[in-house]
């Protein structure tokens, strides 16, 4: 089976602060647990304080569906990304950074994204910003067609420029019926509206999203609401026989929302399975939880698991990737695969 990916690939900077409100008041747009968009000045700015106030943690290749991407390799899945990174030094690290991700499909253009991520020393609150690289994607290129045409998954999260949605939705449309289309829009995504990410929407099979991001996408509507009147998911087409037992007990579509420490639930138009957060000794960065719950869920599904079970795993995952900094869970997936 052959997985991929599309989304931004970022160089991550993650500094350590005493108090992000600090940051805050010396003019940046910084919220604990939220991301926004800033400009190549703002960051230069940004990291100019940061290098004189904060500690940096970890430099390590960054971006949602990279970082889930390069769980799932870990977990022994064939897995293909769909990106662009810098031609500069920045791109070249990153590619590196991608463990056992073909990288075949990533194209090398202009400068690397950034993304600088800004935690709280003392309660482990993160902020990020987000920096907008260049975007260089055919979808006509012959490879692309191909390995999109054999995908069983394709996992979409998002892409800081502004055409980022539109030519995401032409990728989904080289997807055979088949393919399992598993989306995360993060904050860069949910901040834009649903009219902005509906082509991708209707797509999907599997929406992920925290509780902020569900509000921003949807409004004051509920999660039965949402998926009764097909607001993601209506755009699937009727399979005869859906894969794995997932699905037959819970079809799609289905949301998956992460709560952060209140935990998280499955939700579809037949059931709903909620589970509570793991308790961890010292949490040491939560930048890349959603991320690591997104690669736990994906693969129990793919292991043939039930929704209970599957969404127990996605939550053991998500809990084990906060005992490391940046993307250094994903070197230790061994441990909790085999022993939650």
């Amino acid at each position: 089976m052959i997985f991929t990916g599309c989304g931004a690939l970022n160089l991550d900077l993650i500094y350590e602060v005493e108090d992000i409100d600090s940051v805050r008041n010396a003019g940046f747009d910084l919220e604990p647990g939220r991301e926004c968009v800033m400009d190549h000045q703002g960051a230069k700015d940004l990291l100019t304080l940061l290098e004189k106030e904060a500690k940096l943690l970890s430099k390590s290749g960054g971006g949602s569906a990279a970082n889930t991407l390069c769980a799932l390799s870990r977990m022994g899945h064939r897995c293909f990304f769909i990106g662009t990174v810098g031609e500069d030094d920045e791109g070249e690290f990153l590619l590196d950074s991608m463990k056992e991700v073909d990288c075949s499909l990533v194209n090398r253009s202009g400068k690397s994204n950034l993304c600088i991520v800004v935690i709280d020393k003392e309660s482990k609150d993160r902020a990020l910003a987000v920096v907008p690289g260049s975007l260089a994607i055919d979808p006509d290129a012959p490879k692309m067609r191909t390995i999109l045409g054999n995908s069983s998954l394709f996992h979409l999260s998002s892409l800081a420029q502004e055409e980022g949605p539109e030519l995401q939705g032409q990728l989904i449309a080289l997807c055979p019926s088949s393919c399992i289309v598993s989306f995360d829009p993060g904050e860069v995504y949910a901040a834009q509206g649903y009219e902005t990410i509906q082509e991708i929407l209707l797509s999907t099979w599997l929406l992920f999203a925290s509780d902020v991001e569900f509000e921003q996408i949807f409004g004051k509507k509920s999660i039965m609401e949402v998926i009764s009147k097909g607001l993601f998911g209506s755009g699937i087409q009727e399979i005869k026989e859906i894969p794995f037992d997932f699905f037959k007990k819970m079809p799609p579509p289905i949301l998956a929302k992460k709560s952060g420490a209140k935990g998280a639930l499955l939700a579809s138009k037949t059931s709903v399975y909620s589970c509570p957060a793991r308790e961890v000794e010292k949490i040491v960065d939560n930048t890349g939880a959603g991320d690591a719950f997104n690669a736990g869920l994906i693969h129990a599904i793919f292991s043939n698991k039930g929704p209970k079970e599957a969404l127990e795993d996605a939550v053991s995952v998500a809990a084990f990737s906060l005992m490391f900094p940046g993307r250094e869970w994903i070197d230790h997936l061994d441990d909790v695969i085999i022993h939650h």
